[in-house]
């Protein structure tokens, strides 16, 4: 794969997993932020 295909997906990973990490912060359920918005930026980190 070409440089500039692997960067836009890159991106287009990050711009997705990003609502994810926002909505689990704010979640009014403890458990969900305790282990779900670590487990969110793990995947848009690794992705």
């Amino acid at each position: 794969m070409s440089e500039s295909v692997t960067s836009v997906s890159m991106w287009v990973l990050t711009a997705y997993f990003a609502p994810g990490v926002i909505m689990n912060g704010i979640s009014r359920s403890k458990p969900e932020r305790l282990i779900m918005t670590p487990t969110a930026l793990a995947e848009r980190r690794f992705t």
